[in-house]
C-alpha cells in the first residue's frame, strides 16, 4: 500500500535535508503534497502501479524553482524515491509516519 504520510531524507553537499510527503491514492490515480527545502507543492495526476508510483511537479525553494519527476517504490514501511530535477538527480529515503 502506497497511501500515507512519509518522513523523507536525503544527503547533499550542504548536509542532510528532510521533509514530508503525503500520498493519496484513488483507484490508480495519485495526488498529494511534497514539503521539502522550505517549499510546499500539491501535485495531481500521478499514477500508481503495484508498489510503484510516479508523479511530477514544481515548487519554489530558497535556491529557486525546482521542477521534479519522481519514481517512488514502497517496500512495507520504507519508501525509496528517485528524483530527476532541474537541479540534478537525487535519491531520497522515506519512512511511513
Amino acid at each position: 500500500m502506497i497511501e500515507g504520510k512519509y518522513l523523507i531524507k536525503f544527503n547533499t553537499p550542504m548536509g542532510q535535508i528532510s521533509g514530508n510527503l503525503e500520498l493519496k491514492v484513488q483507484n490508480e490515480s495519485l495526488s498529494g503534497t511534497l514539503e521539502i527545502m522550505g517549499g510546499k507543492n500539491n501535485f495531481y495526476g500521478g499514477k500508481v502501479e503495484g508498489n510503484k508510483c510516479i508523479f511530477s511537479g514544481e515548487f519554489n525553494t530558497p535556491i529557486g524553482n525546482i521542477k521534479y519527476d519522481i519514481l517512488g517504490i514502497v517496500d512495507e514501511e520504507k519508501l525509496s524515491i528517485y528524483a530527476e530535477t532541474n537541479k540534478g538527480r537525487f535519491k531520497l529515503e522515506g519512512t511511513r509516519i
